[in-house]
């Protein structure tokens, strides 16, 4: 994992500006992580490393229920209408997924 102390040492260097860049664009990879997960699961939802899916699922509860933990500016109209669309579908996949895999092993 990343070692608060040293992001926070590295932040501090910064002017308030660069530091609503690296926010901005670490907000912009977590949705693109969010995408690709979304398109994995599409595809096939065994196919993304099981070991993956604590650590996302924490990520992902963040991500719905206090997306300004992760950086999300709540008050930019893309992030108040985008992120939740985003994450309701992955979601919406893994409960699907789930309850299939839950139907595969009763069968």
């Amino acid at each position: 994992g990343s070692n608060p102390d040293i992001a926070a040492k590295f932040e501090a260097t910064l002017s308030t500006r660069e530091r609503e860049q690296v926010r901005d664009r670490r907000c912009y990879v977590i949705v693109r992580v969010f995408r690709f997960l979304t398109l994995v699961m599409e595809v096939d939802w065994s196919l993304a490393p099981q070991k993956l899916w604590g650590k996302f699922a924490d990520f992902l509860v963040k991500a719905v229920m206090c997306p300004a933990s992760l950086g999300f500016r709540l008050n930019d109209t893309e992030v108040v209408d985008g992120l939740p669309k985003c994450t309701f579908v992955i979601l919406e996949l893994a409960v699907k997924c789930s309850n299939q895999n839950l139907k595969d092993s009763m069968a």
